[in-house]
């Protein structure tokens, strides 16, 4: 389960020297205002709670470099305890 995500608009994402490699076909359709979303483990959807299909799902160490040093996506220090923390599943494995 992913804790954590930010938007950006499709145009930050889009600089991404790489961009129309690792992008779905669909990414195509929308505009450089549209707004998505990186999540924690790096990939890009256009609705964090509908989206099926990622924007991006093809996940590279250059990928990664640039979320982090170009669009700064870094996971807050107040919300760090939750990857502390294991999941649901996790705990009942764990117990048992």
């Amino acid at each position: 389960m992913r804790k954590y995500c930010k938007a950006y608009k499709l145009h930050d994402v889009r600089q991404f020297l790489n961009w129309s490699v690792l992008a779905h076909e669909r990414e195509q359709d929308l505009a450089d205002e549209d707004i998505c979303y990186v999540n924690d483990d790096f990939s890009v959807v256009s609705n964090p709670f509908q989206d099926p299909t990622p924007l991006v799902s093809q996940i590279s160490p250059e990928w990664k470099a640039f979320c982090q040093d170009t669009l700064q996506f870094v996971i807050p220090a107040d919300l760090l305890y939750a990857y502390e923390q294991p999941e649901a599943g996790e705990r009942q494995a764990v117990q048992e």
